[in-house]
């Protein structure tokens, strides 16, 4: 165990409460929280690593906060309003979660993305460690609406005065330029109960292929794929594509899109699911099509690399080259050009030989870099060098 073994770590941010690993067993009455799995993948490793855990977290189905408390873990959960709370920083969200962090203090915390629970940690007065997931001016060049155009300046003065800053991957530190110079590299990872249980799943497979996203429009070009489709349909290869996220439900804006412009057919129209499901979705596929034109880090990928489902997804796609080896572990194409995601499928589907190659490295790169062992061991590592530097100065806004 690393020297900061024992510690009381907050961990700040959007989580999906379901998956939390309740020590006392999961609560009645537990408010929704967000879709957000590699959340609450930390704290419970974490306390599976025998540190005690805050979490601080927001739920719109509260009027006032609510604290759930099982020892060794706490779970602080405060009201969270409309998205039109942007535009003050969401300031109530923010007093609300400093009151509970003043409450319940920790010897560090750990804040999830570069937003409000960043900024309220910051606020705290506790020291911090602010974990990047995306690069906000990135999202929104590919998401053009008011709602991120307002978080692009939460996020850059959160960075401004975050001491301790880390990055899911080297390119999203990169993608900080000078900003990123002095930010760590903490990737993330699955569960080591979940990746023994996916990689050892009984292997049938449907011949069918699939698509995972937490959106159909904007960056994550499930369009585009879409558009592919009539491409591959008749070569016999997969009989069905499933589209599983939000957005890409019965009647919703995938379904629209694929109707008005004669896609449809064939195609099986999911929508959102569990994490397990998803996780199901993507073991029991023939291969894993993922168009998205940027990713920080890319957990859908991950999660097929452990399962042994052949990937197809963008060689400028952010970090997903990095992640698939450079193409040792996967199929990379220009994910913008129909006829390019239909090369690559097909490649995928028929040299077999080069694909059970790709597939088994894939695997052996997910052991030896996004273990659950090894991530931790570097957080532990981030903290113990964090808690040498003593108590920040709080951020404030005013507000």
């Amino acid at each position: 165990m690393a020297e900061s073994s024992g510690l009381r770590i907050g961990m700040a941010g959007p989580v999906s409460l379901d998956l939390i690993d309740y020590p006392r067993g999961r609560p009645a009455g537990l408010p929704e929280g967000y879709p957000a799995p590699i959340v609450a993948h930390f704290v419970n490793a974490l306390l599976r690593r025998g540190h005690s855990v805050v979490v601080f977290t927001g739920s719109r189905g509260l009027d006032r906060p609510m604290v759930i408390d099982q020892g060794s873990l706490i779970v602080c959960v405060a009201p969270r309003y409309r998205p039109r709370a942007v535009v003050s920083f969401y300031a109530r969200e923010r007093r609300w979660l400093r009151s509970l962090m003043r409450e319940h203090p920790c010897d560090l915390i750990h804040a999830m993305w570069s937003y409000e629970y960043a900024l309220a940690a910051l606020q705290s007065r506790s020291p911090v460690v602010v974990h990047y997931h995306d690069h906000a001016w990135t999202i929104v060049k590919h998401v053009r609406d008011t709602y991120r155009l307002l978080r692009w300046p939460l996020n850059n003065f959160v960075t401004r005065r975050a001491r301790n800053r880390v990055a899911n991957s080297l390119y999203l530190k990169q993608a900080f330029g000078r900003r990123g110079r002095d930010m760590e590299v903490i990737p993330n990872f699955l569960p080591n109960h979940v990746m023994e249980r996916v990689a050892s799943a009984p292997g049938e497979r449907s011949e069918r292929m699939v698509t995972v996203s937490n959106g159909f429009h904007g960056h994550k070009n499930v369009a585009r794929a879409l558009e592919t489709w009539p491409l591959l349909k008749g070569k016999g290869l997969v009989s069905e594509y499933r589209l599983v996220g939000h957005g890409m439900g019965p009647g919703e804006e995938a379904e629209s899109y694929a109707t008005e412009r004669d896609l449809a057919e064939g195609v099986v129209f999911v929508g959102a699911v569990p994490f397990e499901d998803a996780l199901e979705e993507i073991r029991s596929s023939t291969l894993l099509l993922h168009p998205s034109l940027e990713e920080s880090f890319g957990m859908t990928i991950l999660e097929a690399m452990v399962a042994g489902t052949p990937v197809v997804a963008g060689r400028s796609s952010g970090n997903v080259p990095e992640l698939l080896g450079q193409g040792a572990c996967g199929y990379l194409c220009d994910v913008d050009d129909p006829h390019d995601i239909e090369r690559a499928v097909t490649d995928a589907l028929t040299h077999k030989d080069t694909t059970a190659v790709k597939v088994t490295q894939a695997l052996e790169q997910v052991r030896q870099r996004y273990s659950e062992d090894r991530v931790m061991e570097q957080l532990e590592q981030c903290y113990a060098r964090v808690l040498r530097q003593g108590r920040p100065p709080a951020a404030g806004t005013g507000t």
